[in-house]
């Protein structure tokens, strides 16, 4: 992939691993990653979903654009380990510390419990 790619792709390749049943950030995603120049059928059905949407809602075309993008979704430990990436780059973007470790620690308590 040649062109760049959303600051959120981290993040959706872990969807498995991010706590809620919120997809918000699916749309978000998909609308950063056209602005990019990445133009794909699902991806902009993505984009296009009115806001709030949920994971149910939202996963057959989240699939579809990763597959379109060649990007895989992680699951187990290594979305785990992937969406930590994803906090801890936006801890240090924002200099939110606090909850991008309190948002780890959900997130590693909820996929314990599974």
């Amino acid at each position: 992939m040649d062109k760049p790619v959303s600051g959120l792709t981290r993040k959706v390749i872990a969807y498995s691993a991010v706590p809620g049943s919120s997809a918000d950030y699916f749309v978000d995603w998909a609308y950063e990653m056209l602005l990019l120049g990445h133009d794909t059928p699902n991806l902009v059905i993505l984009a296009g979903i009115t806001k709030p949407t949920s994971k149910e809602e939202a996963l057959p075309y989240l699939k579809a654009a990763l597959a379109e993008l060649d990007l895989s979704e992680k699951t187990g430990d290594d979305a785990v380990i992937c969406y930590t990436g994803y906090l801890i780059n936006k801890m240090l973007a924002t200099g939110d510390i606090k909850g991008g470790l309190e948002a780890l620690n959900t997130c590693i308590a909820v996929t314990t419990r599974s």
